[in-house]
């Protein structure tokens, strides 16, 4: 028995409950050696997925990429689970051309890379690259490899930003569409990480996330559009998921309009709450805009899925 471990016995029948005794790191989802043979300026999409396998996500049109893992460390001695987990973000930035531009890692702002995996799980983690990308809102699904409940980025319901002035792909608007710039007004949405937004025309998942301070645009079918606030189902009763005001509201555009609109909350006499979508004049929305994050909604899920991912 090594010295660790006879501590810990000791320790355990002393009363102190389960600890964590040291223990070999499960494998990392990549070797150094796989990550080193994708390089900026020569990996092209086609040799990064023979490699690496397909994204766990994507968005602008491929032009961003997102693998992510958790390396677990430690071993509590009566559960036998492990102690420590951590997290890994990588990011692939691909040109026009579909070669590599930039490979960079996202990491945790404001929380802990390494944590105890007795610690209560939280989706509030934001991981962010040095050039701006952030990648946020983790949600609670089962491990296939295992059968824990662990935090995993999801393509659909995750949130990724660039950081302004990041430059847009141009969203092309067909005859008979519009483009809604919507973000939630300040004010009201304290104490929000964000809202699940279901829009009309536009969603290809359930719903989008948009974080408190960032802005998302959507094209939409020209006429009526829902405008939905919802409580996501992977929410619950947990407050990791923020305050949501569950309800909707309707705008209408014409073709080829750009409309900037901020999501407020008003309030009945009774104190009920529900959303209202506050039209702004195009200067005033593009100056409130020009200095948030910009939401890049998820894309088609990848051709695969990675059971494996996190």
């Amino acid at each position: 028995m090594t010295r660790s471990c006879f501590v810990a016995a000791l320790l355990l029948l002393a009363g102190c409950g389960d600890l964590p005794i040291p223990w070999p790191a499960s494998a990392p989802r990549y070797s150094g050696d796989q990550l080193d043979t994708i390089r900026e300026g020569s990996a092209v999409r086609t040799r990064v997925l023979n490699e690496l396998g397909p994204p766990d996500l994507r968005r602008e049109h491929d032009r961003y990429w997102v693998y992510q893992w958790t390396v677990y460390r430690g071993k509590f001695v009566v559960a036998r689970t492990p102690a420590t987990s951590e997290r890994f973000l990588l990011v692939l930035e691909f040109d026009e051309r579909g070669v590599l531009r930039r490979k960079d890692s996202a990491e945790p702002r404001g929380g802990k890379r390494e944590i105890l995996t007795t610690e209560p799980a939280t989706g509030a983690d934001r991981y962010c690259t040095n050039a701006g990308l952030c990648i946020e809102r983790a949600v609670r699904i089962v491990s296939l490899t295992d059968g824990r409940t662990i935090l995993a980025f999801r393509n659909g319901a995750s949130a990724v930003t660039v950081a302004p002035p990041a430059k847009a792909k141009d969203q092309a608007l067909g005859e008979n569409e519009c483009q809604l710039v919507l973000w939630p007004d300040a004010k009201d949405w304290k104490g929000s990480r964000g809202l699940p937004l279901q829009i009309d025309g536009a969603a290809i998942y359930p719903y989008y996330w948009i974080p408190s301070d960032a802005f998302i645009e959507l094209n939409v079918p020209v006429g009526d559009t829902v405008v939905r606030v919802l409580s996501p189902p992977d929410c619950g009763s947990s407050s990791d998921c923020g305050v949501f005001v569950a309800s909707d509201d309707h705008v209408e555009c014409t073709a080829g309009q750009r409309m900037y609109i901020a999501i407020g909350v008003v309030r009945d006499k009774r104190e009920n709450p529900s959303i209202a979508l506050r039209s702004v004049d195009s200067s005033i929305g593009q100056s409130l805009t020009a200095h948030l994050p910009r939401v890049l909604p998820p894309e088609d899920p990848p051709p695969e899925s990675n059971p494996h991912c996190c």
